[in-house]
């Protein structure tokens, strides 16, 4: 029976090795075994973009694989990378004489914001920045442009971003590939300013969800050229989830000013 073959099937869901098999067994199999297989996948400049890329472009409209696609993880790194946040930096690790913790070296949080910039540095840091969103729009825009002859990938809930520079610029080049998306996650990104943030967010004007274990941008005293474009679109957001890695004052301020918190419904802060 059809139900049984599914139910067996999605017990398989996290055996890849038995997914592949079950879908070479018979054409009947085929279709449960991609719902799993293709269901969560990574986008990145390197390999796993590329297969992307060349499998878009050989699907068929009665093959198309992008209908089985729910969650895109998308990672600016081909390889590991040392991670920004330096507990060295914030923690105070002292003691007194009896061995106790001195109250001078007490831990004391220092929200993640990016390094100050000397006056001297900061075109030159601006400029990095940008060639870093141009690459970062180059390569996407490679490797999803071969979703231009079908529709887009319209089944996606979640989009996961991991070591991606965020502006207005990267968010114009996502969205008309992931207009359906609910949920936002951000891994150790980065944003020149906050307003930048907000703007790639706001993008998104489907999304209620927005999780943000790792994120950070220039401190507010730099940030007097950003503008925020959008800021009405966040009344959508229900739900939010940070960590310790994000400058949470800074973003509850910006919350509570544009009233963008009323119908959250879901707060959960990470230490």
């Amino acid at each position: 029976l059809p139900e049984i073959r599914d139910y067996i099937i999605d017990h398989l869901h996290e055996d890849r090795a038995a997914l592949e098999a079950c879908s070479l067994t018979c054409r009947g199999w085929l279709t449960r075994a991609r719902c799993h297989l293709f269901k969560c996948v990574t986008l990145n400049p390197g390999q796993h973009g590329e297969r992307f890329r060349c499998l878009m472009q050989q699907a068929s409209p009665r093959s198309d694989l992008r209908r089985f696609i729910q969650h895109v993880r998308v990672s600016g790194s081909v390889g590991a990378q040392q991670c920004w946040w330096d507990f060295g930096t914030v923690l105070g690790t002292g003691t007194g004489a009896g061995g106790e913790m001195d109250s001078a070296s007490l831990p004391v949080i220092a929200w993640p914001v990016l390094r100050q910039t000397p006056p001297s540095r900061a075109g030159v840091d601006r400029s990095s920045s940008e060639s870093g969103v141009l690459e970062t729009v180059s390569w996407i825009q490679r490797i999803l442009s071969a979703s231009n002859d079908g529709p887009p990938l319209k089944n996606v809930i979640t989009l996961s971003l991991s070591q991606v520079p965020l502006s207005g610029e990267v968010a114009r080049t996502l969205t008309p590939y992931f207009a359906n998306v609910r949920e936002l996650e951000f891994n150790d990104c980065e944003a020149l300013t906050f307003a930048d943030f907000i703007n790639f967010v706001c993008a998104f004007t489907q999304v209620h969800t927005w999780r943000i274990p790792g994120i950070q941008w220039l401190p507010q005293s730099q940030q007097s050229n950003g503008q925020i474009e959008a800021a009405a679109l966040t009344s959508k957001l229900k739900r939010l989830e940070v960590s310790r890695k994000v400058d949470i004052p800074r973003l509850f301020n910006w919350l509570l000013t544009e009233s963008a918190h009323l119908q959250i419904t879901s707060l959960r802060c990470t230490i």
